[in-house]
């Protein structure tokens, strides 16, 4: 896990080194957490939803330190939860996890999602990771001891801090019934508890939200955040987002987005199903549902889902589970030799492609302001704000 946690690090080391709050985290959730009440502090709602992670995370960080290092326990408080996929990764019990080259490359897969900079080390995003080990524990073995407990807090605690864990609950309900398992039931259960006051007491819309996508939309965007730009880095990514853009403005039909996508969907459920592999087809699954879900209820339009560098969270979590289902097809528990090689070549190649994304790592939000020297800033002057991370965004801290 220290590892794990080293590469993360290394993926935003201006974090680390300077501080971060990043965008709504430091100014509405610190500010918040600053001049309310605590109780009325953590179970408030913001943007259509209950986020407990952030609420809480912003109540320590005001109660724990002063100003100047308080970017630093919000920091820390995400590592631990962005880590906690990691964990079902490195202790599950599954087969095909137990060959330790197929152990590391998944770990790889969840660090180096490229394009992800805004999902890590910061706690507003730390409810895709919670979803991301909801869609693991749909698609491992039930887990016994120690991880059947920490699976269940996950189950419960990830809708409590964002609408995409409620997403699954269907899919842990239909694996229950066809594996006949009371186990797989449970999981649903209390995933379903949380889901339901989530969207019973703190749900509500969002005016800002899209809620709405085309199929030809949800094709092209798979086609540049799942297929291009995990497989053919930003390089590649950048003019097949502009020339599907432009095809789109036109009201051209971007055939070629579409027949790729639509080819390797088909073939990739084609060897699963022949395969037989109980993980990665829930993997892809999972996948599936948790893009649907954030491309139809994301804050950004069509154009800005496709750009690389933009609304990278909405699919973060498919990226990385069609990553991991590779990864499970690789480790050759059943299928054809040519089949296996392939998947491995495939994921050697996704780990090549995450790896030099963060090597360069020439996104916007790598970097951004010093946070102490913007608070002496402010000491100085309370009527300078606080320059925050992305860039454009600043926070008043109240006096």
């Amino acid at each position: 896990m220290a590892g794990f946690a080293v590469l993360i690090c290394l993926r935003l080391p201006d974090v680390i080194l300077h501080g971060r709050f990043w965008a709504e985290e430091g100014k509405y959730f610190y500010v918040r957490a600053a001049t309310d009440p605590p109780l009325q502090t953590l179970f408030a709602p913001f943007g259509g939803y209950l986020n407990l992670v952030a609420n809480g995370a912003s109540l320590l960080a005001r109660a724990l330190v002063p100003l100047e290092y308080a970017p630093w326990v919000t920091t820390g408080i995400a590592l631990v939860f962005q880590c906690l996929p990691a964990i079902l990764l490195a202790y599950s019990r599954d087969r095909w996890l137990q060959q330790t080259p197929i152990r590391i490359a998944c770990l790889l897969i969840v660090a180096t999602a490229p394009a992800a900079e805004e999902v890590w080390l910061q706690t507003l995003h730390s409810q895709f990771h919670l979803a991301l080990c909801c869609a693991l524990i749909l698609a491992l073995d039930v887990p016994t001891g120690w991880l059947r407990a920490f699976g269940f807090v996950a189950l419960f605690l990830a809708p409590l801090c964002g609408p995409s864990g409620a997403a699954l609950v269907p899919l842990f309900l239909l694996r229950a019934v066809l594996d006949r398992s009371g186990a797989r039931l449970l999981q649903g259960l209390v995933l379903a508890s949380g889901a339901a006051l989530q969207l019973g007491l703190f749900y509500s819309h969002h005016s800002g939200r899209s809620y709405g996508v085309s199929a030809l939309g949800l094709l092209c965007v798979a086609y540049i955040k799942l297929i291009v730009l995990p497989f053919l880095g930003r390089v590649w990514a950048d003019p097949a987002s502009a020339h599907v853009r432009e095809r789109l403005g036109k009201d051209l039909f971007p055939l070629r987005a579409v027949a790729i996508t639509v080819a390797l969907l088909a073939g990739l459920l084609a060897m699963l199903v022949r395969r037989g592999l109980a993980a990665p087809f829930w993997l892809v699954a999972g996948a599936g549902v948790l893009f649907g879900l954030g491309v139809y209820g994301s804050l950004s339009t069509l154009p800005g889902l496709l750009t690389i560098g933009e609304a990278g969270r909405y699919t973060f979590i498919p990226q990385v589970l069609l990553g991991l289902a590779l990864a499970a097809a690789a480790s050759g528990e059943a299928g054809r030799r040519w089949e296996i090689w392939l998947a491995r070549g495939a994921v050697i190649w996704l780990l090549g492609i995450g790896l030099a994304d963060i090597s360069r790592n020439k996104l916007f939000m790598g970097r951004g302001p010093n946070w102490r020297a913007e608070v002496a800033a402010w000491r100085r002057d309370p009527a300078h704000p606080i320059a925050i991370w992305p860039p454009g965004w600043v926070m008043t801290p109240p006096q």
